[in-house]
Formats: structure tokens, sequence, C-alpha cells
């Protein structure tokens, strides 16, 4: 499980990492063919975006940087 800085514990925790669907889609011909683009690229229907939350206090983490994770690895 990667490591990462928490501002509400002050020091390195385990962060575990959930996938959210993007809020904004594209509309009308375009959002359609990106539709059509991902679904023949077998990608998944929707945008998704990576979400860290602290294992032990559950709070969100700030857009937690790739070096950040692995850091202590």
């Amino acid at each position: 499980m990667p490591k990462a800085y928490c501002r509400s514990c002050g020091k390195h925790t385990a962060h575990k990492m959930v996938m959210k669907r993007v809020q904004s889609q594209p509309e009308g011909w375009q959002g359609f063919q990106q539709f059509l683009t991902m679904l023949m690229q077998g990608q998944h229907y929707y945008q998704m975006e990576k979400r860290y939350f602290c294992r032990v206090c559950n709070q969100q983490n700030e857009r937690a940087a790739q070096r950040d994770l692995f850091a202590s690895v």
C-alpha cells in the first residue's frame, strides 16, 4: 500500500487509492465521438481520476504526487 504524508495525522501513513469518475463530460457530437473511441479502444466508459485517502484518519490527501507515495518504499 502506498505511503504519503498526511496533514491531519502529521506523519507518513498508508493511503488507499480510489478511482472516482470525473464529473465534467463533453456533450454533443464531440462527446459522442469520444465515447465511441473509448468503447472501441476498450477503455473506461467514463474518465476516471485517482483519489488518495489516509488509512488512519480517512482524510482525503490532495493530489499526492507519485514521488511522495513511494518515497519510503
